[in-house]
């Protein structure tokens, strides 16, 4: 396990995302990665590499580092969100407590990109960094037993989006009709670290209508 300094930094995504590339080509037995906000698993098919040849091989990588670089090939997804209420159970009340209305939560939630800072929880589950402090808003105390597929929340300051139903306590803000998650066609992910996501509202009609790729 590799740790970056603390806190987490808004270029972290894309450096482990370049980090594992450099893992991926300098060592033939990796057989898994899993990076997170400031960190990355290594799972090697055998244990006969010294641990000082893996970290020494990563300060190579971080001395010739180039973040311009690294931008190379990263993915912008859009991601539609219907923000109408049955889609939405916590969006006026996480508008309240911020004093804004519902239109200006959209609008904020709509105006930024966000960076794939993890990956997990469930399987194909972005977390999304970051929201604006405007609309951060604490996790529920009491989690759902059940929220819905494609249900788009907020916790604190990230975002994302429910793959499958699953318990949950993140506030619910709206929904996407685009599926994440479907391993029977081999989608596990539509997203890999360091990518980009931006949220477009659609309507309620448009979400009924919506026919996913």
């Amino acid at each position: 396990m590799l740790y970056l300094p603390e806190p987490p930094q808004d270029d972290y995504p894309l450096l482990l995302r370049a980090l594992m590339g450099h893992y991926r080509a300098q060592f033939a037995t990796i057989i898994d990665m899993v990076p997170a906000y400031r960190s990355l698993l290594l799972v090697f098919a055998d244990s006969d590499i010294p641990a000082q040849a893996i970290c020494d091989s990563g300060n190579d990588f971080l001395t010739a580092y180039n973040p311009v670089q690294a931008q190379q090939g990263v993915t912008t997804h859009t991601i539609p969100v219907c923000y109408a209420a049955e889609y939405a159970p916590d969006l006026a009340d996480l508008a309240a407590s911020h004093g804004l209305s519902v239109d200006e939560v959209i609008a904020q939630h709509t105006a930024d990109s966000y960076s794939v800072c993890c990956l997990g929880f469930i399987p194909g589950f972005a977390f999304l960094g970051y929201v604006d402090e405007r609309i951060a808003t604490p996790r529920h105390h009491n989690p759902r037993s059940k929220v819905a597929k494609g249900s788009v929340g907020i916790a604190g300051r990230q975002t994302g989006i429910y793959p499958a139903d699953s318990p949950g306590g993140w506030q619910i803000i709206g929904r996407t009709p685009v599926t994440l998650y479907a391993p029977e066609r081999g989608l596990y992910s539509r997203f890999n670290i360091g990518d980009k996501v931006r949220f477009s509202a659609i309507s309620a009609d448009e979400f009924a209508n919506w026919t996913d790729e």
